[in-house]
């Protein structure tokens, strides 16, 4: 949903419904969209619009998130709860089906003040990087260190090891 206003996107590929695992998988494609501040992204299981009222009609799911009313601080969650209350309405509190939602809003971009770490694991030190890189090479680190050992490179801290073993306990 953008600016109030529903489109639904169709995959330019359709590939078996999950759980048909003996049917021939065609090769996967992606599919791109724009996702920009303030849309909204509904994902939604066949249980949803395929729910039926009293009189046999569809839910009609397009109309009714495009019927949203846009309220400050309505942000997916609000959105999902009306479709579930809505859903619920239309059946007549039956669903005969299970149902899955998933609403997903694209928030403003920001510049993120995450910095990157590069501490070591086994440590309680972390020393965070102003600039969100980390020095790339031993030259660039320096001769700083660990409680006064030098410090390891990553790839030193995850080398595999044997592991336990059936004479190992």
């Amino acid at each position: 949903m953008r600016e109030r206003k529903v489109t639904e996107l169709v995959p330019r590929d359709c590939a078996p419904p999950l759980g048909m695992g003996d049917l021939p998988v065609p090769p996967v494609r992606s599919d791109h969209l724009t996702f920009t501040a303030g849309d909204f992204l509904v994902l939604y299981t066949d249980g949803v619009i395929e729910a039926r009222s009293s009189t046999g009609a569809f839910y009609p799911l397009a109309e009714r998130v495009a019927s949203f009313p846009s309220l400050p601080g309505g942000g997916p969650d609000s959105l999902l709860r009306h479709i579930h209350r809505d859903l619920l309405s239309h059946t007549g509190g039956q669903l005969d089906d299970d149902i899955a939602l998933l609403v997903i809003e694209r928030v403003p971009t920001r510049r993120l003040l995450r910095p990157l770490l590069d501490g070591h694991p086994m440590t309680d030190q972390v020393h965070a990087h102003p600039d969100g890189a980390p020095p790339s090479t031993a030259h660039e680190r320096g001769a700083r260190t660990v409680r006064g050992r030098p410090r390891p490179t990553p790839a030193s801290c995850f080398r595999p090891g044997p592991g336990p073993g059936p004479d190992r306990r």
